[in-house]
């Protein structure tokens, strides 16, 4: 399997993306701190870097690091969103700019991501579906996937 992780340079999208590696899985990590550098890391078991862009708020570039993730490592059957922004002021000291960053990489990129990736996984969901009990390809009409 292929994943994406947003903000997977530290933190928690680090260890996620140690333990999808360890267990044999393909990961891009797509997080700002590599892309200010020019690169986002892309791991499997021969760990290359790959090039992409970490704008995960917009749909269009979210759609352009799938394809690369597929391209580079295999069909993507899992996304992370990780990315976020951990103010260090208090809330009443923050300046609009940063709450508005916060609101743009903490909410509106998590709705970007999932309009673009929903297409992607909706045309495959025949494939891999399963219920909320575990149930592999329940029929469209089937309650407990609401």
């Amino acid at each position: 399997m292929t994943a994406v992780i947003t903000g997977g340079v530290c933190g928690i999208g680090r260890e996620l993306a140690k333990d999808l590696t360890g267990r044999g899985d393909g990961v891009m990590i797509d997080d700002l701190a590599l892309w200010r550098h020019g690169c986002c890391s892309s791991q499997n078991s021969a760990t290359t870097s790959q090039p992409c862009d970490s704008q995960v708020s917009d749909r269009t570039l979210v759609a352009a690091t799938i394809a690369h993730a597929e391209s580079t490592l295999g069909l993507m059957g899992l996304w992370i969103n990780n990315a976020v922004i951990m103010p260090t002021v208090r809330f009443s000291d923050q300046p609009i700019e940063l709450s508005r960053a916060i609101i743009e990489l903490d909410y509106v990129s998590v709705v970007e991501a999932t309009r673009a990736i929903l297409p992607v996984t909706l045309a495959r969901r025949t494939k891999h579906r399963q219920d909320r009990n575990g149930r592999k390809n329940p029929p469209d009409n089937d309650p407990r996937l609401d």
